[in-house]
């Protein structure tokens, strides 16, 4: 498989091959529902904590009396039955961490890479080395001769961890459509919500290293 190749004018160079098994692997799409339910559930915190009646900061005298009034028979107003009581049952606490191996993270992830492939919606920028100080309006110029203009919507420029921090990650970071990500954390859940994924040349030798040890 080959995927095309643009300098950071927009200019189209000379195809790349890539790897593979990286990039033409079996789409299997249970398996990335499943990273992405995970990694989802594993952004959550569990914040809610409601009190029960023991927690609740409230006088335990006795409503009223016992017998005599014609109403039910109450303790004090820490009942979950009354307003400003205790919750019964309510959330606390809860632990949303799930679990999935690092080969399904893996599996999931290629799977992924291979459906984009296969919908033609990745490229490969080039000579991200030479660019020394953030030029968003150089890279805004680039994403619409190269993707088109049509096509300027939930783009993901995946970089290396230095460009990531550096001039290249700088430049694009300010541009609403575009999120940008380190090739050495990337997940399926961000693949799939880009609609187009470009990739500086560096960072794509780097995700093959990663995925094919």
């Amino acid at each position: 498989m080959k995927f095309k190749v643009f300098d950071l004018t927009g200019k189209q160079l000379e195809d790349m091959n890539v790897n593979k098994t990286v990039f033409e692997t079996k789409i299997n799409d249970v398996l990335m529902s499943q990273a992405v339910r995970v990694y989802l559930s594993n952004q959550r915190l569990a914040s809610a904590h409601a009190k029960t009646r023991g927690e609740v900061d409230r006088t335990g005298a006795k409503v009223y009396r016992q017998k005599g009034t014609g109403n039910a028979r109450h303790g004090d107003k820490k009942s979950p039955i009354f307003v400003g009581g205790g919750k019964a049952h309510g959330p606390k606490d809860q632990n949303y961490k799930l679990k999935i191996s690092k080969k399904m993270i893996k599996a999931a992830l290629k799977s992924a890479l291979s459906l984009r492939a296969k919908e033609d919606k990745i490229i490969i920028v080039d000579g991200l080395d030479k660019v020394k100080e953030p030029k968003t309006k150089a890279f805004a110029g680039f994403f619409t001769k190269s993707l088109g203009k049509e096509n300027i919507y939930k783009i993901a420029l995946i970089l290396n961890k230095e460009e990531r921090i550096n001039a290249p990650g700088k430049s694009a970071q300010n541009l609403d459509q575009v999120a940008v990500l380190n090739c050495d954390s990337l997940n399926t859940y961000e693949i799939l919500k880009a609609k187009s994924l470009v990739l500086s040349s560096q960072a794509l030798k780097d995700l093959e290293v990663r995925l094919t040890k």
